[in-house]
């Protein structure tokens, strides 16, 4: 049986010490909260992305916690382009969803994938595949935070939708976020520009720069009638312009 990986996950960010203290105690996974832009989303605490950028620069690797609404509000598809931007901003692209678990909704048979348990005890000796145990506390200096032991598979790259404080649980919903998940994950780069588009004339130049860190494709063209300067953009919603960017007199 391959070794079990250690993770954590707290409220609020660790410090460079903390990490230090957490990384000689084996801890490989931190779990961070990440927010939304609409308010049908429920976070602990939102991380800012500098803290996950320090997680990264110690050798962990981070791993988004997306807390819905409890009534489960937002739309699937909108909670997974938010989520997914969120992480992507923080310093990380996500390409598989994980389920906390904390009601067990895996147990109604129509949820599949990696999931992620609350049951508190003793370390696990097992976790089963593509799974986690998240079993009990711990400080690592000043930052208190829950300890966890996942499968050699769990997800590198996951983000998490906790739905244990939920009170509208729906295993279509979660389908419908994961799957939305799993198809931003696939995408390496964005699709080609359509050069001219919208755009009301032809086209004489055009240039073309993706935006990693926000998972921008920026796409800008001189119009070759009026030599107006056009820029579209493309991200996780798809397409967006022309705008006119400079309107020669």
């Amino acid at each position: 049986m391959l070794p079990l990986l250690k993770g954590a996950d707290s409220a609020y960010p660790p410090s460079l010490q903390d990490i230090q203290i957490a990384t000689s105690a084996g801890v490989k996974w931190w779990g961070f909260y990440i927010n939304g832009t609409d308010g049908d989303e429920d976070p602990l605490n939102t991380w800012p992305p500098s803290a996950v950028q320090l997680l990264i620069k110690m050798g962990i690797q981070p791993v988004g916690i997306w807390v819905p609404d409890p009534n489960l509000t937002a739309d699937p598809v909108d909670a997974a382009n938010e989520s997914f931007a969120a992480c992507v901003n923080a310093g990380y692209k996500p390409d598989t969803s994980i389920l906390y678990d904390g009601n067990h909704l895996t147990n109604t048979g129509k949820i599949t994938g990696p999931v992620w348990l609350p049951i508190v005890g003793n370390p696990p000796t097992d976790v089963g595949a593509g799974s986690a145990i998240q079993f009990t506390s711990t400080n690592f200096g000043n930052t208190n935070a829950d300890l966890s032991l996942a499968s050699a598979d769990w997800p590198k790259k996951g983000i998490v939708v906790d739905f244990e404080f939920n009170t509208a649980k729906d295993p279509a919903w979660y389908q419908a976020y994961q799957a939305r998940i799993k198809q931003l994950g696939a995408i390496v780069t964005p699709p080609p520009p359509i050069k001219s588009g919208t755009v009301p004339e032809p086209i004489i130049e055009a240039s073309a720069t993706w935006q990693g860190t926000n998972a921008r494709f920026d796409v800008v063209m001189v119009g070759k009638n009026t030599g107006k300067v056009y820029h579209k953009w493309w991200d996780i919603h798809g397409w967006h312009g022309p705008d006119i960017v400079t309107d020669p007199i």
